[in-house]
C-alpha cells in the first residue's frame, strides 16, 4: 500500500523471484505512529515468503506467514538493546476496524503508550519502541494480525561487537498465539524449506514430469 502500485509477476516451479523494495519508502520509524506501510502478496498458487533487511555488516530475516495462518494474540521475544537504540515490536493489521491492545512489560521511549490501544484499518502498520527488554508484552487483537519483534541493534552476549549475536540453532514453533513465529530474529543461522523432489516419470524417457499445478 505505501508503494502505491500493483505489480504482477510470475514464478516458475522450483524458482525464485526477488523484489527489492526502498528502504525509505517502507521502513517504520519512530514510536507511535500509523503509517501505510505493508506490502499485500496475492497469488494463484502456494508459495514460500522471505523477507530480508540487509545493510553492510548486518542483516535480518524472516519466514513471512500467510494471513489464514495469523492470530489475535501474542506474547514478545525480544533482548537489552545496544546504547539508545531501542528494542520495538510492530504489528500490521489485515482487516479493517482492527482493534489492538499492548499490555507492556517494557519501558516506553513515550510514556503515554504505556499501555497502548489503537484502532488500525486493512494495511496499516503501528510500531512501539522501548528503552529496555520488552519480552513479556502481551498484544491482543480483535481480527488476525502480523506482529514482529526485536531489537534494532543489540549484542548476544553482552560484549559481543557490530550489533550480532553468536550462532543459534532457528527455534520455530505451531502454536498461532506463540509470538516466535512472527519475531524478527538476529541470528545468521535460520532454516529454509527443503526442495521437492520431482515427480517420477511414467517410464519414457519423452513422458513430461508429471502434472503441471495451477
Amino acid at each position: 500500500q505505501n508503494l502505491k502500485q500493483e505489480i504482477e509477476f510470475k514464478v516458475e516451479k522450483y524458482s525464485t523471484y526477488k523484489f527489492t523494495v526502498p528502504y525509505n519508502q517502507v521502513a517504520n520509524k519512530g514510536s507511535g505512529k500509523i503509517t501505510n506501510k505493508s506490502i499485500h502478496i496475492v497469488s494463484e498458487g502456494d508459495i514460500n515468503v522471505f523477507a530480508l533487511n540487509y545493510k553492510t555488516q548486518t542483516a535480518d530475516a524472516t519466514l513471512i506467514y500467510p494471513v489464514d495462518a495469523l492470530g489475535k494474540e501474542y506474547m514478545s521475544v525480544a533482548y537489552l538493546s545496544h546504547s539508545d537504540q531501542p528494542t520495538e515490536i510492530l504489528v500490521i493489521a489485515t482487516e479493517d476496524g482492527t482493534m489492538v491492545d499492548f499490555d507492556n512489560m517494557g519501558t516506553m521511549f513515550e510514556s503515554e503508550y504505556e499501555d497502548a490501544h489503537v484502532e488500525l484499518s486493512k494495511g496499516q502498520s503501528f510500531q512501539l519502541q522501548y528503552s529496555s527488554d520488552h519480552t513479556g508484552t502481551v498484544i491482543k487483537s480483535n481480527k488476525p494480525i502480523a506482529v514482529f519483534s526485536g531489537s534494532e541493534c543489540t549484542f548476544v552476549p553482552s560484549g559481543y561487537s557490530a550489533c550480532a549475536m553468536t550462532p543459534v540453532s532457528a527455534t520455530a514453533s505451531t502454536n498461532k498465539r506463540s509470538a516466535w513465529r512472527c519475531s524478527r530474529s538476529r541470528s545468521p543461522a535460520f532454516s529454509a524449506p527443503s526442495r521437492p523432489k520431482p515427480p517420477p516419470t511414467t517410464g519414457r524417457p519423452d513422458a513430461p514430469r508429471g502434472t503441471p499445478s495451477a
